[in-house]
């Protein structure tokens, strides 16, 4: 699975898992916004900042 080559956008769709299988392509989401948001991509961090945000209320 190369999440490399999605947006971030499309990445941040998939960090909302509703079966197993999606919820370990969730996992590897998330490691690669992750990537990204260390590395200098600011949506990559807005979109892992907002996650966090949702699922805290």
């Amino acid at each position: 699975m190369d999440l490399v080559q999605h947006s971030n956008l499309y990445l941040y769709y998939k960090l909302m898992p509703s079966t197993f299988a999606t919820s370990m392509l969730a996992v590897a989401a998330r490691n690669e916004l992750t990537y990204r948001s260390q590395h200098g991509d600011e949506s990559a961090g807005y979109y892992l900042a907002w996650t966090r945000f949702v699922n805290s209320g």
